[in-house]
């Protein structure tokens, strides 16, 4: 049965309410006394609904949404892959869910842990020597890694030539954002009428003066045309891929720890690291 879909406002009637407050044990001012010179309604209209109406309400309009639980998105936005129930319910544990971003290291020793033994797991899967969990967004990792990729050629003494980053017409449009944000130019290459990359096209635009090609549309499109040859010698890796600097070093706590000179970022931090005295944390 369909019913006619209402404003919430409509809902409800008079004496409609939900739980019951308990009563103000503090004295209680008057909002012209707390916001002077505030123009003020002389009353509010709002909804008298109950628990079930409004609970009805917001889950009916959470049916109007696209949502991976609904069905397939077609862009890699990392906002809509799939995570597993048991991942986001362990996600939300008081240990990470109430942690402050302030807090000291010796309060966070947990958190720090879950996220150095992460980033083992990943460089052990992928072949890389180190893996960043610094980035906090998909657009923040493209920025990474391009930031990484800009080290490595800057190592080499390729810096200034390489300074062009082909992506697809196709691509997520933080990729040419993130681009511009490092200094580097965006060249776009067409699709066909398929949809598929122009091959042909791409072949042109690559040169000596490429500094990251295209791998395909989605959130991390990066690969560095360098990368093959230096995988296993990359000391660091954003979730966006590509090559790092070939100066930095493991360090002890096996993470990262760039060496004098080098613009890479950090692989992250380790279980007894302070953050206040780490030079590899980007700031």
């Amino acid at each position: 049965m369909i019913m006619p879909r209402r404003l919430l406002i409509e809902q409800g009637g008079a004496g409609h309410r939900g739980p019951a407050l308990p009563a103000c044990d503090v004295p209680q001012r008057s909002l012209a006394e707390l916001l002077p010179g505030v123009p003020l309604r002389a009353e509010l209209a709002f909804p008298q609904v109950s628990e079930p109406e409004v609970v009805r309400h917001f889950t009916e309009l959470s049916t109007l949404n696209h949502h991976v639980d609904r069905g397939f998105y077609p862009l890699g936005s990392c906002t809509m892959k799939y995570n597993p129930k048991i991942d986001e319910e362990l996600a939300g544990l008081a240990g990470f869910a109430k942690a402050h971003p302030l807090a000291g290291d010796d309060a966070t020793q947990g958190c720090l842990r879950v996220m150095v033994e992460v980033q083992r797991l990943l460089a052990e899967i992928t072949g890389f020597a180190a893996v960043t969990s610094q980035p906090a967004a998909g657009a923040h990792g493209e920025m990474t890694g391009l930031l990484l990729m800009r080290a490595y050629h800057r190592s080499r003494g390729e810096g200034e030539r390489r300074r062009r980053v082909i992506v697809p017409d196709s691509a997520h449009g933080t990729n040419p954002a993130s681009v511009s944000l490092v200094g580097y130019e965006t060249v776009v290459i067409p699709s066909r009428p398929d949809a598929t990359l122009d091959l042909e096209a791409l072949a042109k635009a690559l040169d000596d003066r490429t500094a990251v090609a295209a791998r395909g549309p989605g959130r991390w499109p990066w690969r560095s045309t360098s990368s093959r040859s230096c995988r296993r010698r990359s000391p660091c890796s954003s979730r966006a891929g590509g090559c790092a600097s070939t100066g930095s070093a493991r360090s002890p706590s096996g993470g990262c720890t760039p060496s004098t000179g080098t613009s890479a970022s950090s692989c992250g931090p380790s279980p007894t690291s302070s953050r206040s005295d780490r030079k590899d944390w980007p700031r």
